[in-house]
C-alpha cells in the first residue's frame, strides 16, 4: 500500500514539473519578454512673427527711411525624436525637433510728403498744364523673407496627469535656425491722390519704378550683413491626448519663441509665437 501511495506521488510531482517547463512565460529564472519604445513624430504650426529693429536700411537718402517693429504670418513644419527619462510613466523627456520655418515681417511708414507729377490726359502734351508737380503723400514698406531650417532641444516636464486623457506638461530648451533665406524688397509708393504719378527723376543703381510710376522699388535684394545663424530661447505649454484604440497621441500646444541674436549688425530680433499640433507614435522593439 505503500509503495502505491509512494509512487502515485512521484508521478504527481512529475506530472507538474512538466506543466511548469511547458509554460516558459511563468518560470522564475525565464522573465517575461517586452517592448522597448522609441517615440517619434510629426510637428505642424502657425508662426506669429514679430520683428523688433530700428533698421536704418538707406537713411542717408531721403526716399529710404529707418524701419521699426513689424510682423507677419509664417509656419513651420517638421519631425522629433523623444526620450523619456527614466521608468515607465517617468514625467521627464527630451525632445530633439528638425523643423523648417518662415519668420516673413512687412515693416511700414506712413505719411511722409513727396514731389510728384500730375498729368491731365485732357490737355496736350506740349501744353504747360498737361503735367505739374505737387506734394502727395507717400508710405514706405520693408518686405522680408527670413526662412530658416531650425534645430529645437527641449526639456518637457508633465505636471499635471489627466487619467485615460493623457496629461498636461510644459517645455523649454534652446533654438537654433541656420538662416537658408534672407532677403527684402524696399519700396516707396503714392497713398494719396489716386491720379498722380511719381514725377521722373534720377534713381540710384538698382532702383526702378512700377509700370504705374506709383511705386518705387528702393532696394531689392539679400539682406545687408545677414547673419547665417540665429539663437533663441523656446517654451511652451502643451496638452497630451491619448487617441482610444490607436497607438498614437496628438499633442496641441503653443510656443513662444524668443530671438537672442541679431538679424544683421544692427538691433533687429525675430520673435514667433508659434501655436502648433504634434503627432507621437511609439515605435516598439
Amino acid at each position: 500500500m505503500k509503495i502505491r501511495y509512494f509512487l502515485i506521488s512521484i508521478l504527481f510531482i512529475g506530472l507538474c514539473n512538466l506543466n511548469l517547463m511547458s509554460k516558459e512565460e511563468t518560470s522564475p529564472i525565464q522573465p517575461i519578454p517586452t517592448l522597448d519604445y522609441i517615440y517619434l513624430g510629426l510637428t505642424a504650426g502657425y508662426n506669429n512673427v514679430i520683428h523688433t529693429a530700428n533698421l536704418k536700411t538707406f537713411a542717408y537718402d531721403n526716399i529710404c527711411p529707418s524701419f521699426e517693429d513689424g510682423n507677419a504670418s509664417g509656419f513651420h513644419a517638421g519631425i522629433f525624436y523623444e526620450q523619456f527619462i527614466g521608468e515607465i510613466g517617468t514625467a521627464h523627456s527630451i525632445i530633439l525637433r528638425l523643423l523648417y520655418n518662415t519668420y516673413p515681417t512687412d515693416f511700414n511708414r506712413y505719411g511722409d510728403r513727396w514731389l510728384s507729377r500730375v498729368i491731365d490726359p485732357t490737355k496736350d502734351t506740349s501744353s504747360p498744364d498737361y503735367a505739374k508737380d505737387i506734394y502727395t503723400t507717400t508710405g514706405h514698406r520693408n518686405s522680408v523673407e527670413y526662412n530658416a531650417v531650425s534645430a529645437d532641444l527641449m526639456y518637457k516636464f508633465r505636471f499635471i496627469n489627466l487619467a485615460n486623457i493623457g496629461g498636461l506638461v510644459a517645455t523649454v530648451g534652446p533654438t537654433v535656425d541656420y538662416i537658408i533665406t534672407k532677403t527684402r524688397v524696399q519700396s516707396m509708393y503714392i497713398t494719396d491722390p489716386s491720379n498722380v504719378q511719381f514725377s521722373q527723376q534720377t534713381l540710384n543703381p538698382g532702383q526702378s519704378y512700377s509700370p504705374d510710376r506709383r511705386t518705387l522699388y528702393a532696394y531689392d535684394g539679400e539682406i545687408e550683413n545677414a547673419k547665417s545663424i540665429r539663437f533663441g530661447i523656446k517654451a511652451g505649454i502643451q496638452l497630451e491626448f491619448n487617441i482610444p484604440g490607436f497607438p498614437l497621441q496628438l499633442i496641441p500646444g503653443v510656443f513662444y519663441n524668443y530671438g537672442l541674436t541679431d538679424v544683421n549688425d544692427q538691433d533687429w530680433k525675430v520673435h514667433v509665437i508659434q501655436p502648433s499640433i504634434d503627432i507621437r507614435i511609439p515605435i516598439g522593439y
